[in-house]
């Protein structure tokens, strides 16, 4: 698979060193700090309009529907082979902490982020068809891959411990995703870490990849 997008760094800065996860995001926040009210201008627009915008972005691939009991989801437009790229997120917020709909992208720093639409939306899968490249995108979040065959009208859905290292709570208390062998909240890579690397063919963080257990 060609990776010429894909892995450009976030510091095609003025050198050849790979950037760190933490120093990718200190460009990141720098970058933005300027315009603050932008940045949160996301969060405090109108769902609806926002995830009309993002549904024209990905028409023809997917689109934002209401997904039950779980709110928004993201559902394939058409049958989507393993391995296509879905879409490329961005970081429009960082912090410290988690919340509700942080994504956790390193161990150390400004370590979570939120991300525009449709990535805000995807719900967790213990049994996933959506993976992310295991490299940060040059936007300060990940690109979203299919992981396996997906038929029109699918739910495309990722596993949140390919990112969250600790267990994630589950707004519901427990898991919605219905799949056989569900975790129920045990979500994180921490307790998962040898599950998740057999399953997903290397499609989750970086940050996590060479986290050993015995460490």
């Amino acid at each position: 698979m060609t990776s010429t997008l894909i892995l450009r760094r976030l510091a095609l800065q003025h050198n050849n060193n790979k950037p760190t996860a933490a120093s990718a995001l200190r460009n990141l926040y720098l970058r933005y700090n300027s315009s603050a009210n932008k940045i949160c201008s996301l969060a405090d627009a109108d769902i609806e309009d926002e995830i009309q915008k993002a549904n024209e972005r990905g028409r023809g691939l997917w689109q934002i529907a209401q997904a039950g009991e779980k709110g928004w989801g993201i559902y394939a437009d058409a049958d989507i082979p393993a391995f296509t790229k879905l879409y490329s997120a961005t970081a429009v917020t960082t912090s410290e902490t988690r919340d509700a709909h942080s994504v956790q992208i390193a161990f150390d720093g400004r370590c979570h982020v939120q991300m525009d639409y449709p990535a805000r939306l995807i719900n967790h899968s213990c049994d996933a068809n959506v993976g992310i490249w295991n490299r940060m995108n040059v936007l300060g979040a990940f690109d979203y891959y299919t992981i396996a065959d997906v038929a029109h009208g699918e739910e495309l859905v990722w596993d949140y411990g390919g990112a969250e290292f600790d267990d994630v709570g589950m707004n519901m208390g427990r898991c919605l995703c219905g799949a056989k062998g569900c975790r129920g909240e045990t979500i994180g890579f921490k307790a998962n870490s040898e599950l998740i690397r057999g399953k997903y063919h290397g499609y989750y963080a970086e940050y996590l990849q060479d986290w050993n257990k015995q460490e």
